[in-house]
């Protein structure tokens, strides 16, 4: 991942800048961010868009290490949602996963099944991204609502881009909607059916 960081991180400030220039998203879009690789790390607490001044870096460093990822994940939504009452009003959270290689680590299977369980209240969305060496029966093992793969011949900074305007694209439709949508193509990456394990 670390040859895309400069273009996940201004992607990022991309996303927030957006989001703080419509007055309907400002006050209504909650971010978070957390980054994962030999460690699980909360970059972002979960703050308003308008709140946000300063915009955190993503670094690069050790494995794919996702289980402690999808247990820091399930803990950090009941805390968020324990801590800010006008929650209980809004959409299911969503998670944007965006990972370059398969699981390091043992028991992610598990702790994501942990943390998508519908035992768990704050349980989540989860659409993913995957790029490099992670793989297609990966990829869409660790997804519940859409599940995209850079497609073949497609060099990863160029297909970066398309995250990223799908991710705020589906931010202004949720809010405008009520519902989150996704798109069925997004370019530079093939979609991944979500029945393909």
């Amino acid at each position: 991942m670390e040859p895309n960081l400069p273009i996940l991180n201004e992607m990022l400030c991309q996303l927030v800048e957006r989001c703080q220039e419509a007055p309907s998203l400002a006050e209504m879009v909650l971010l978070s961010v957390v980054s994962f690789n030999s460690g699980a790390h909360l970059v972002l607490p979960l703050s308003l868009v308008s709140d946000i001044e300063a915009i955190p870096i993503f670094g690069a460093q050790g494995a794919t290490n996702v289980a402690e990822m999808f247990r820091m994940l399930r803990v950090q939504l009941g805390l968020d949602f324990a801590a800010r009452d006008e929650l209980r009003r809004w959409m299911r959270p969503v998670v944007f996963l965006i990972t370059d290689g398969i699981p390091s680590d043992e028991g992610w299977e598990e702790a994501f099944a942990d943390l998508i369980a519908p035992s768990n209240r704050f349980r989540p969305h989860v659409a993913t991204f995957g790029m490099g060496e992670a793989g297609r029966e990966v990829i869409a093992k660790v997804s519940t609502l859409a599940a995209y793969l850079v497609a073949d011949g497609v060099e990863t900074e160029r297909a970066l881009p398309s995250v990223f305007s799908s991710v705020m694209s589906s931010i202004e439709s949720s809010s405008s909607s009520g519902r989150l949508d996704l798109p069925l193509e997004l370019p530079g990456f093939r979609t991944v059916p979500l029945d393909a394990v």
